[in-house]
């Protein structure tokens, strides 16, 4: 069983770029009441593989694996740092452009600028999937054009779970209250 709760607050206001919005502008958060049997969403990341294609586009690979038991309709972004000389580029936006069923994988390949050169690059790919995410982060070398860098197994990101932290914490203390004010009105008025 799902619950559905509204709250008198937009999307951006909260930071939830993900959250949906009713047509009143309010925001719709369903919170899973945990019954059993109720698959949870979640994904992994494989490897990374930096890349340049022969027509010198670069380009940053790898797999995603739905691992839980919902669809998940994926977005996210890349940014890449501590190039040649300090370069930093993106956030590349990811358009995943599929929805991941469960126990479905799906490749995807982040395009780049062309102008990026070639040598070491520390990428930071973030994944969303539902209200799932993930960051990961590897140091990829750009290769010259039409060859292709060894795979590289990425790192965990630690902040994506401080973000999961920050809005778990914002839904509990939300539920702590519609509990209270559900526990008053069973009370009934206070005496005069």
């Amino acid at each position: 069983m799902a619950t559905t709760l509204v709250l008198a607050a937009t999307a951006a206001t909260l930071g939830w770029p993900h959250a949906e919005e009713s047509a009143a502008g309010s925001v719709v958060v369903r919170i899973n009441s945990g019954r059993a049997g109720v698959a949870t969403p979640d994904f992994t990341i494989d490897s990374l593989t930096a890349a340049r294609s022969t027509d010198d586009q670069p380009s940053v690979a790898t797999v995603v694996h739905n691992t839980g038991g919902q669809p998940l309709d994926m977005g996210g972004d890349l940014s890449i740092m501590d190039g040649v000389g300090g370069l930093r580029a993106g956030p590349f936006p990811i358009a995943f452009g599929v929805t991941l069923a469960p126990g479905a994988s799906a490749p995807l390949t982040v395009r780049l600028d062309k102008k990026l050169p070639d040598g070491p690059w520390t990428v930071e790919l973030r994944l969303v999937g539902g209200m799932v995410e993930h960051s990961v982060s590897a140091r990829l070398s750009l290769s010259p054009a039409g060859h292709a860098a060894p795979a590289v197994q990425p790192s965990l990101d630690s902040a994506w779970s401080s973000r999961t932290s920050g809005k778990a914490a914002v839904v509990l203390v939300l539920a702590a209250i519609v509990a209270y004010w559900g526990f008053r009105r069973r009370l009934g008025p206070p005496p005069r």
